[in-house]
């Protein structure tokens, strides 16, 4: 029966990371297109997820029926937590780039990141708390356990969906004049 589930979900998700893209332009962060490349990542980064806990926890039907809605449902926060921490890194990165620090904003951004780490850790807290009605005590230990190493194939992943979308604007010259880079010579200067 569970080599049946890990099978199906196997096969998700390849489909998944393996799917066409439904759009090949880039687009930024705030266009459709940018919101579509979003949600492929997360249902990709859901599948991945899928995969590794039904293989870590030798889950079974009913526990994964259980397991899968209930996790979905603390998504959303943890998602809308990660957002706020990468938009306040991106300022405070863009403030380290441009050598221009604004005491007030870098505050700001300080107390955004710390509170979002505070809700993660609390979000967190809960989940692990709630599974305890669904997974045993022994899978509840593989679930924390196997956690880092499911995160790191999600920062693995998006790398990677990184390394792909810049290699397809590079080359498809989209970005203005700059088009592909003549890696025989040397780097343009700054």
């Amino acid at each position: 029966m569970q080599s049946k589930l890990l099978i199906t979900t196997a096969v998700m998700l390849l489909a998944v990371l393996f799917a066409v893209p439904a759009s090949s332009q880039p687009g930024g962060t705030g266009s459709a297109d940018g919101q579509n490349r979003r949600a492929e990542m997360l249902e990709k980064i859901r599948m991945v997820r899928m995969y590794s806990l039904v293989e870590a926890l030798a889950l079974d039907e009913a526990t994964a029926a259980k397991l899968f809605p209930y996790l979905r449902k603390h998504d959303g926060t943890l998602e809308k937590l990660q957002q706020d921490k990468q938009k306040s890194h991106r300022a405070l990165r863009a403030m380290v780039k441009n050598d221009s620090f604004d005491e007030k904003a870098a505050e700001k951004h300080f107390a955004v990141i710390l509170k979002a780490d505070a809700e993660i850790a609390e979000t967190e807290r809960e989940q692990l708390e709630g599974l305890k009605g669904i997974l045993s005590v022994e899978q509840r230990v593989k679930f924390l356990l196997a956690k880092p190493s499911f995160e790191r194939k999600i920062r693995e992943m998006m790398r990677e969906q990184r390394k792909r979308r810049r290699g397809q604007r590079q080359g498809d010259g989209d970005r203005g004049k700059q088009g592909k880079r003549n890696l025989d010579g040397p780097p343009p200067g700054r």
